[in-house]
C-alpha cells in the first residue's frame, strides 16, 4: 500500500466519522466502505465482498443517545484494506474487523468530549449578535479537529498494518485461518439479533420462521422474500385496522382572514429549505456531551430566527438562546419537532405563545420520536435496506453497494423533509392526533412484520454455522450435520444461535460481550472440531 493510498483511506475514514451530514450516517456503512476501499486499492470486487461480509455483523446496529458500540466505519476500511493486502478471506476479515471497530469507538467517545468546548463559542457568537456565523462553531473547527485525528490515525493504521499483515498470515498458517473463518460465519448472529430486539415482537414473530422456511427451505432470494414481507405487512395494516377500527383524523377548515392576515410575520418557503438543509447537513458536526444536537438545532433555527426577528436584534438573541439548550432525537423523523418549532416561533413573532411553550413542546416530542424513529430508521428501514444489497453485492452485483447509498440518501431525505414540512403546516394538533388515533403504532406493527421476515431470511443466508463432529457406528459413518441436524431442519443451527444470542440480549448482556463470548466459543469448538 502506497502512502497516497493510505492518506486516501484515512480522508475515507474522516468522511464517515463526521456525520456532517445524516447521510454519511446511513451510507457510510462497510458495504458501501468496502467498495471505496477496493477502488482506491485496485481490487474492487474483493472488496465489495469483504465489505459485505463485515456489514452482516454490524447489520442491527443501532446507535442512541450517543452511544456506538463499534466504529463500523473503521471496521469496515481497515477490515477490508487488511484484507485485500493480506489475502484474507471476507470470514477472516470479519473476526479482524471486530477489535478494529471496538478501538475505533474511542475516536468517536473522543470526539463526543472535544466538541463540548465548541458550544460555548456558540454561545458567544449568539451573544455578540452573529448568529449567521453559527456555522463556524458547528461545522468548521469540530471537522478541522476531527480530520487531524480520525484521518490521521486511520492513515497510519492502514499504511503500516498491511505492511505485516502478510507476514503475519504467515507465520499464523492454515489452522488460525480456518479458525477465523468460523467466528466469522457465527459473528453475523449478533447483529441479526440487535435488530430483532427491536422488531420481533407481537404479530411480527411467526414471521421471522417464515422468512427463515423461505430462504432454507424453498430457497428464495432476498429481494424476493423483501417483497413477500411487503406484501404481508400490507395485508397485516388492513387487518390490525379493522380490527381496531378506522380513526378518522379531524381536519380543521382552514379560515384565514384576509385581513388579520395581511399584518403577520410569516415564514418564506425559502427560509424554511434553508433551515432544512442546516439542519440535514450539519445537524450532528458537532454533535457532543454537553448539549448532543443542541448546537446543531440552533443552527437549524438560524435563518428562521432571522426572518422573524431581524438580523441583531435582542429577540433573535433571546431565541437562538432558547434553542441552543439541550436537544437530542433521530434527525429523519425526530424532525417532528423542527416543524412544530418554527411554526411556534411564528406564532411566539406574532405575540401568540410564550418562548417557554415553545420549548415544551419540542423538549416533549423529542424524546418519544427519537424512540420511534430510531426503531423504524436504524431498526427496520436500514437494517431490510441494507439486506436486500448485501445479498445483490454477494451475488456479484458490484454496482448494489453504490445502489444502496442512492437508495438509502433517496429514503432519507424524502421522509426528513416532509415530516418536517408537515408537521410545520399542520401544526401541533395533527401530529397528537396521529399519535393517539394509533396510526403510527399500526405502522411501526406492520413494519416489524416485513422486518422479521426479511430478517428470518438474513439467517439462513449468511449465519454459518454446522456441527463438525462425525463418528462410526456399526461399521456405518454418521455425520451428525448432515444425517441429523440437516434432516430436522436445514440450518436449523444458524437459526438456533441467533435466537440464543437475541435471548441474551434481551437478558441485558451487552453485544460486544455476546461477541466476546462467540469469539471464544468458535474458536475452541472449531480448534477441537466440534464445529465444521
Amino acid at each position: 500500500m502506497t502512502w497516497l493510498q493510505a492518506l486516501l483511506l484515512g480522508l475515507l475514514y474522516y468522511a464517515g466519522q463526521s456525520w456532517i451530514t445524516i447521510i454519511v450516517w446511513f451510507t457510510m456503512k462497510p458495504l458501501f466502505l468496502g467498495l471505496i476501499t477496493g477502488l482506491i486499492l485496485g481490487d474492487p470486487i474483493t472488496g465489495a465482498q469483504v465489505g459485505a461480509s463485515i456489514q452482516l455483523l454490524y447489520i442491527g446496529m443501532i446507535s442512541a443517545g450517543g452511544s456506538l458500540p463499534s466504529d463500523t466505519t473503521l471496521a469496515g476500511i481497515l477490515g477490508t484494506a487488511l484484507a485485500i493486502t493480506g489475502g484474507l478471506s471476507p470470514e477472516a476479515a470479519l473476526s479482524i474487523a471486530v477489535p478494529v471497530g471496538l478501538l475505533g469507538s474511542f475516536v468517536h467517545y473522543g470526539k463526543m468530549s472535544w466538541n463540548s468546548f465548541f458550544v460555548s463559542y456558540g454561545e458567544k457568537l449568539i451573544d455578540e449578535g452573529k448568529a449567521d456565523k453559527l456555522w463556524i462553531a458547528n461545522v468548521l473547527l469540530p471537522q478541522l479537529l476531527l480530520l487531524v485525528v480520525s484521518g490521521g490515525l486511520c492513515t497510519l493504521a492502514c499504511y503500516y498494518g498491511a505492511t505485516y499483515v502478510q507476514g503475519i498470515i504467515d507465520i499464523l498458517g492454515g489452522t488460525v485461518l480456518k479458525v477465523l473463518g468460523t467466528i466469522g460465519g457465527m459473528l453475523p448472529a449478533v447483529g441479526i439479533s440487535l435488530t430483532l430486539t427491536y422488531i420481533f415482537k407481537g404479530e411480527a414473530i411467526p414471521f421471522l420462521i417464515v422468512g427463515f422456511l423461505l430462504s432454507s427451505v424453498f430457497g428464495q432470494n432476498l429481494v424476493t422474500i423483501g417483497i413477500f414481507g411487503a406484501v404481508f405487512a400490507s395485508i397485516a395494516y388492513f387487518i390490525i385496522s379493522d380490527q381496531e377500527g378506522a380513526v378518522e383524523i379531524s381536519q380543521q377548515s382552514e379560515q384565514e382572514d384576509a385581513e388579520e392576515d395581511k399584518g403577520r410575520k410569516r415564514l418564506s418557503k425559502g427560509t424554511l429549505r434553508k433551515a432544512y438543509w442546516n439542519w440535514y447537513l450539519w445537524c450532528q458536526a458537532c454533535y457532543n456531551w454537553l448539549r448532543m444536537q443542541g448546537l446543531g438545532f440552533a443552527h437549524f433555527m438560524a435563518p428562521i430566527t432571522k426572518e422573524l426577528y431581524g438580523e441583531d436584534t435582542e429577540e433573535r438573541k433571546v431565541a437562538m438562546k432558547r434553542h441552543l439548550e439541550f436537544f437530542n432525537t433521530e434527525p429523519e423523523f425526530g424532525m417532528v419537532c423542527h416543524g412544530l418549532a418554527a411554526a411556534m416561533e411564528e406564532q411566539r413573532a406574532n405575540g401568540e405563545v410564550t418562548g417557554e411553550m415553545i420549548t415544551t413542546a419540542k423538549t416533549s416530542l423529542m424524546g418519544p420520536m427519537a424512540g420511534l424513529g430510531d426503531t423504524l430508521m436504524q431498526g427496520i428501514i436500514v437494517p431490510v435496506t441494507l439486506a436486500i444489497f448485501v445479498d445483490l453485492t454477494r451475488q456479484g452485483v458490484l454496482a448494489a453497494p453504490i445502489m444502496y447509498a442512492v437508495t438509502i440518501t433517496t429514503i432519507s431525505i424524502a421522509i426528513s423533509y416532509n415530516v418536517f414540512m408537515f408537521s410545520y403546516q399542520k401544526g401541533n394538533e395533527a401530529i397528537l392526533d396521529l399519535m393517539q388515533n394509533g396510526t403510527l403504532d399500526r405502522v411501526l406493527r406492520c413494519a416489524n412484520i416485513m422486518g422479521c421476515t426479511v430478517m428470518g431470511a438474513l439467517i439462513a443466508a449468511y449465519v454459518v454455522l454446522s456441527c463438525g463432529i462425525t463418528f462410526t457406528s456399526a461399521g456405518m459413518e454418521f455425520n451428525l450435520q448432515t444425517q441429523l441436524f440437516d434432516a430436522i431442519l436445514p440450518k436449523i443451527l444458524p437459526l438456533l444461535l441467533t435466537l440464543l444470542c437475541y435471548r441474551q440480549l434481551k437478558k441485558g448482556t451487552s453485544a460486544m460481550k455476546l461477541i466476546g463470548i462467540i469469539v471464544l466459543v468458535g474458536g475452541i469448538g472449531s480448534l477441537i472440531g466440534l464445529f465444521a
